[in-house]
């Protein structure tokens, strides 16, 4: 394949302020994820200044971040009233929003069980549902062929997770091939997991599950398609992000409203230099080794 070592993609418009990294994130394998969405404000760290990467998720606090990742979702169904979530529980809101919008389910009898850690397979399948992703034919078989521990993955969260992998928000560490289903899910996995559903890359690409990651382990060149949404952060945070891969070699904006495109190489002396093309150029992408008119890109648009 001639684009074996490059990476299309589109993605969300954030607009990210600056704040101080966790103190125990820095050898972490998240941590630029961590950081990101941090500056997001989707998820916060301790008083002491430390994240706890490592420490558990439970199911009122997940609630809470799918609340803080998808703040638009609609409310799919009525409030009810969970027996072991009282009204001055610290996430009683946040629980009856994130049941009524639909990204979590009781247990029979009406119980929620709030402080309950959360499986991986669990939180695995509510963000994937959270995500709307189109329901696969093929389940079982899917989930046979990237996970090595497929037979563990409980009935209930089959369908959402095989969708998940297909759309690689499926995030394994140490091992891409084994999902732990049944493991906890801890503080650092579940935010690896929100920025791939969020479209926010700062997740190491060896560790996304699914079927595109042998083309985007080590990019040396990256493709964006701009829209006027997402070209502020396209050309800001997320290049600064895309910058922090040692094989990038070339990062390369398409403009989608006319015929035009900037590629940012870098250099022998590690600096990145715009090449600007515009309409009657011919492209020559030194990353690939590849040479084409400007007006292929657009053939069929204009």
């Amino acid at each position: 394949m001639l684009f074996r070592s490059c990476l299309l993609v589109v993605g969300l418009s954030f607009f990210p302020v600056r704040v101080l990294a966790f103190s125990d994130t820095q050898n972490y394998w998240g941590k630029d994820c961590i950081q990101e969405l941090g500056e997001r404000r989707l998820l916060s760290g301790y008083p002491d200044g430390s994240f706890r990467p490592n420490a558990i998720v439970t199911r009122a606090e997940a609630a809470v971040l799918m609340l803080n990742a998808f703040p638009n979702a609609s409310v799919k169904r009525n409030a009810v009233i969970f027996k072991d979530v009282s009204l001055n529980y610290w996430g009683y809101k946040a629980i009856n929003s994130a049941y009524q919008k639909g990204f979590f389910s009781g247990y029979p009898g009406n119980i929620f069980q709030p402080n309950q850690a959360i499986p991986r397979a669990q939180i695995i399948g509510v963000v994937a549902g959270g995500k709307n992703y189109a329901s696969v034919s093929n389940p079982a078989q899917i989930l046979q062929r990237y996970f090595e521990d497929a037979n563990l993955i409980p009935n209930y969260a089959q369908s959402s997770i095989a969708a998940g992998t297909i759309n690689s928000i499926v995030v394994n560490y140490p091992d891409v091939k084994k999902l732990k289903p049944q493991a906890t899910a801890t503080r650092g996995e579940v935010a690896a997991l929100m920025c791939r559903a969020l479209n926010i890359y700062a997740v190491p690409p060896q560790y996304i599950a699914g079927k595109a990651i042998k083309f985007i382990q080590f990019p040396s060149l990256i493709v964006e398609v701009l829209s006027p949404s997402t070209e502020a952060y396209d050309r800001g945070g997320k290049f600064q992000l895309y910058r922090r891969i040692e094989s990038l070699q070339e990062y390369v904006l398409i403009s989608a409203d006319k015929i035009g495109l900037d590629c940012f190489r870098l250099n022998e002396k590690g600096l990145w230099e715009l090449h600007p093309f515009v309409e009657g150029d011919e492209v020559h992408l030194v990353s690939v080794d590849f040479t084409f008119p400007l007006s292929l890109v657009y053939e069929d648009v204009f």
